[in-house]
């Protein structure tokens, strides 16, 4: 079903009864602001949503209830900043791609992504991201590619990557790092890629450390 390029400034609660059986749902470039609690409960069959170039700003508790088949979620090019700790709660089969790119996040709060432990791809790119809080990334535990260019990260906790064990592909480019303690990346044992480019770096003893770990 697409309803991309249309104006729609609003969605009630009911408007997509009757379309179990419906797979993909295209709504990007709209003026949708809000997303009321169980606006998608019918839809239990929809695989890929993309809400895209929106005026989303908040995501509350419950906004994707019932959409267990859902495997792909585009939110990028929005206005989000603020995300309840169980809006991606119902997700439990997201695998493919969640990007809430360009959105103006700042930070990742502890929980933000609880319940998404199938979700291979995940895009924070240019979230405006100062903070990453311990946990912010807990039950991430299939989670693949993480992208995280075009921030404002300084500096990145030890624990922030714990729980992070099957990542493969780790984008920290074009963000504010002048070093990376080896402690930060050594439980991201199944890292094969790491783009660190485009950071301020400190080229001083404190690099031999992470020298070492490569």
């Amino acid at each position: 079903l697409h309803l991309n390029n249309n104006n729609i400034k609003r969605l009630d609660p009911g408007i997509f009864e009757g379309l179990s059986n419906l797979h993909c749902l295209y709504l990007q470039n709209n003026q949708i602001a809000f997303l009321p609690r169980g606006l998608f409960s019918d839809l239990l069959s929809v695989r890929y949503l993309t809400l895209q170039r929106n005026r989303l700003s908040v995501l509350g508790s419950g906004t994707f209830l019932g959409m267990i088949s859902l495997q792909t979620l585009n939110l990028a090019n929005n206005k989000i900043s603020r995300i309840s700790d169980s809006a991606f709660y119902h997700l439990e089969n997201l695998a493919y791609l969640l990007s809430l790119s360009h959105n103006p996040i700042g930070s990742v709060q502890p929980f933000a992504f609880k319940g998404l432990n199938k979700l291979r791809y995940l895009s924070l790119k240019n979230v405006k991201l100062k903070y990453i809080s311990v946990n912010g990334f807990f039950g991430l535990n299939n989670l693949s590619h993480l992208i995280l260019s075009y921030n404002d990260l300084e500096n990145i906790n030890s624990s922030t990557f714990t729980l992070l064990n099957n990542l493969v592909y780790l984008q920290l480019d074009r963000n504010k790092i002048a070093s990376i303690e080896p402690e930060v990346l050594k439980p991201l044992v199944s890292l094969t890629h790491l783009q660190v480019h485009f950071n301020p770096w400190n080229c001083s003893c404190k690099m031999l450390g992470l020298l070492n770990w490569l």
